[in-house]
């Protein structure tokens, strides 16, 4: 009985991976998207602006999937 209590705390502790698999899954198509548009376009990003927004958009991807695996494994 007890170790039957045992198990089913374990499983409601554990915690989905799906947000983290959703998150990095956008992250890829969003690189492979800017990597394209990057070597295609020849103007893509050019000003500050763009650029800056860029490399925000990336880090908040990359902080959030970060962020997002430390909780799945914690």
């Amino acid at each position: 009985m007890v170790d039957a209590f045992f198990v089913l705390a374990a499983e409601a502790a554990h915690r989905s991976e799906t947000p983290f698999y959703i998150l990095g899954v956008l992250f890829g198509v969003y690189a492979v998207i800017i990597g394209l548009l990057g070597m295609r376009t020849p103007s893509f990003a050019e000003s500050r602006g763009a650029g800056s927004a860029l490399i925000a958009t990336s880090v908040v991807f990359a902080l959030a999937c970060g962020t997002l695996i430390i909780y799945v494994l914690n």
